[in-house]
């Protein structure tokens, strides 16, 4: 509930004769606050020429305001997971969303996953993890052809 609904629910209430606890409603928003958007689903990615694009399903959360891109590069020593792009949510965005890594190097193999975060800096749990090889350069002029 936001705030603006807690209020106008107060302000009814309160029009009708109605008690409504303001701290109830308080705990109301703060646990709205705190609460995890749904994950995105359908991730999907593919290697390109040179970059890698990712394509997932738009989360309709109302706080959502953006999508954490994550990238596991397997040839670093560290194998160390990485977040490369924040990629603003949009709720007029039709049913997918669509992100283009042009960062990655070819013949490379690399492991993405998307997180949505709210206003609040709440995370969602991770969509699904998914690995790709890019194309090595021969092969990628082949491509362009």
């Amino acid at each position: 509930m936001s705030h603006t609904t807690a209020f106008r629910t107060l302000a009814f209430a309160m029009a009708i004769g109605g008690f409504i606890s303001l701290t109830a409603l308080e705990t109301k928003a703060q646990e709205d606050q705190q609460a995890p958007p749904p994950a995105p689903t359908n991730l999907t990615v593919s290697a390109l020429k040179k970059g890698v694009k990712l394509t997932w399903s738009n989360v309709n959360a109302p706080a959502v305001n953006e999508f954490i891109v994550y990238r596991l590069e397997n040839y670093s020593p560290d194998k160390t997971l990485r977040p490369i792009a924040s990629v603003p949510h949009d709720a007029r965005t039709p049913k997918m969303v669509t992100y283009i890594d042009n960062t990655t190097d070819f013949s490379h193999t690399y492991t993405y996953f998307v997180t949505a975060k709210t206003r609040f800096g709440v995370q969602s749990a991770n969509s699904k993890m998914l690995p790709v090889t890019t194309p090595t350069p021969h092969d990628a002029n082949i491509l362009s052809r």
